[in-house]
C-alpha cells in the first residue's frame, strides 16, 4: 500500500528524471541456438505452438534497454501470409512472454493481436489497430481470433505482405515512425540523444506512469480486455 502512494505521488518525478524511449532502434541479432537456450519454459511453449502451425523462424534478435531487455523471435507462414513474433520482456521485475500476431493493409494501418498480459500504456496512435487477448493462452485459438479481424478489415483494405527478406528492418522503421507519433502527441520530446533516445515531457511522465502501475494499469487494462473482446464478438 504504502509503495503505490509513493510511486503515484512521486513516480511521474522519477520516469520523467530517468527513463527515455528509443526513438532510433537497432535490433541486435543473436544465433537461435544461443537465443532459444535463454528463454523460460513458457516461451519455448510459445515458440514450439507458432513451429507446429507452420510458421517458420526468420530471425531472433534482442532489444536493451537501460532497466530491461526484450528478445524478439521473428516468424513467417509462407501459405497463409501470416506474420507473428514471439516476445519475451526480460527486467527485474520477472519475465513476460506472449506472441503477437501482425498484418499490414494497403490504406498503411497495422493490425497487431496479442495475448500479452501488461496492458500497453501509449495512448492510441494513427494507423495501428492493437488487440489484446491475455486469457486466450492457446496459440491456435489466438490466431484463429486474429484471422477473424484481419480477414474483417480486409473487406476494405487488401492485405501487404510483409517483406521477409528484410528481417527486422522493417519493424526497425515501424518503431521510428511510433516514435515520431508519440512526439506528435506530446508524449515525448522531439531531440535525440547520442543513444537514440528520446526523454519524455512532464506531460508524458504522468501519462505513462499512471498507465504504468496501479491503480491505473488495472484499470486500463480491464477496458482494454473488455473492448478487445467486444470487436471479436462481432465479426
Amino acid at each position: 500500500m504504502l509503495n503505490a502512494i509513493i510511486m503515484n505521488t512521486l513516480g511521474p518525478l522519477i520516469i520523467w528524471k530517468t527513463q527515455k524511449l528509443p526513438a532510433i532502434v537497432q535490433f541486435q541479432k543473436i544465433e537461435d541456438g544461443e537465443f532459444i537456450g535463454e528463454m523460460n519454459e513458457q516461451y519455448k511453449k510459445l515458440n514450439d505452438s507458432l513451429l507446429s502451425l507452420g510458421f517458420l523462424v526468420v530471425g531472433s534478435s534482442v532489444l536493451p534497454d537501460s532497466n530491461s531487455k526484450t528478445f524478439f523471435r521473428l516468424f513467417w507462414n509462407d501459405d497463409t501470409k501470416v506474420c507473428a513474433i514471439c516476445v519475451c520482456g526480460r527486467s527485474a521485475l520477472g519475465d513476460v512472454s506472449y506472441v503477437e500476431f501482425s498484418q499490414r493493409y494497403s490504406d498503411g494501418s497495422v493490425l497487431d493481436v496479442s495475448n500479452n498480459p501488461v496492458a500497453g500504456v501509449y495512448p492510441k496512435l494513427d494507423k495501428k489497430i492493437a488487440y489484446r487477448y491475455p486469457s486466450i493462452v492457446d496459440v491456435e485459438e489466438l490466431l484463429s481470433a486474429f484471422n477473424k479481424l484481419r480477414f474483417k478489415k480486409e473487406k476494405s483494405h487488401s492485405f501487404v505482405d510483409y517483406d521477409i527478406d528484410r528481417g527486422f528492418s522493417d519493424i526497425e522503421e515501424y518503431m521510428k515512425r511510433e516514435s515520431n507519433e508519440l512526439v506528435k502527441k506530446g508524449i515525448i520530446k522531439p531531440e535525440i540523444d547520442e543513444d537514440g533516445r528520446r526523454s519524455l515531457t512532464p506531460y508524458g511522465a504522468i501519462y505513462i506512469t499512471y498507465r504504468a502501475i496501479s491503480p491505473g494499469k488495472d484499470i486500463l487494462g480491464y477496458f482494454q480486455e473488455k473492448m478487445a473482446k467486444k470487436v471479436l464478438g462481432n465479426v
